[in-house]
C-alpha cells in the first residue's frame, strides 16, 4: 500500500500550547491585547487578517479536533505537525 493519496492519514503531533504560540509567531501572528478577565488569548496575522483564540495554559495540549480547528482558523497547514 502506498502512503500517498488524499486520505489525510498520518499521525498528527499535537504540540503544547507554548510550542504552538512559538509556531504562530514564526508564521507572522501577534498576540492582541487582553480583553477581559479570561485566560484565553487572541492572535492575529496582520498580513492575512486571520484570527484565532488560544487557551492561556502553556503546558496543556489541546485535543486533536480543537487543534485542527485552530489551524483551520489560522489558515495554517497541519502537514507541519505530521
Amino acid at each position: 500500500m502506498s502512503s500517498e493519496g488524499g486520505d489525510g492519514l498520518g499521525q498528527l503531533r499535537v504540540p503544547t500550547l507554548r510550542e504552538f504560540r512559538k509556531y504562530l509567531k514564526q508564521h507572522g501572528f501577534v498576540r492582541l491585547p487582553k480583553r477581559g478577565k479570561g485566560d484565553h488569548e487572541v492572535w492575529q496575522n496582520p498580513d492575512t487578517g486571520k484570527q484565532l483564540t488560544v487557551d492561556g495554559l502553556n503546558s496543556k495540549r489541546p485535543g486533536v479536533g480543537l487543534f485542527k480547528a485552530m489551524l483551520r482558523q489560522a489558515g495554517l497547514d497541519e502537514e507541519d505537525f505530521r
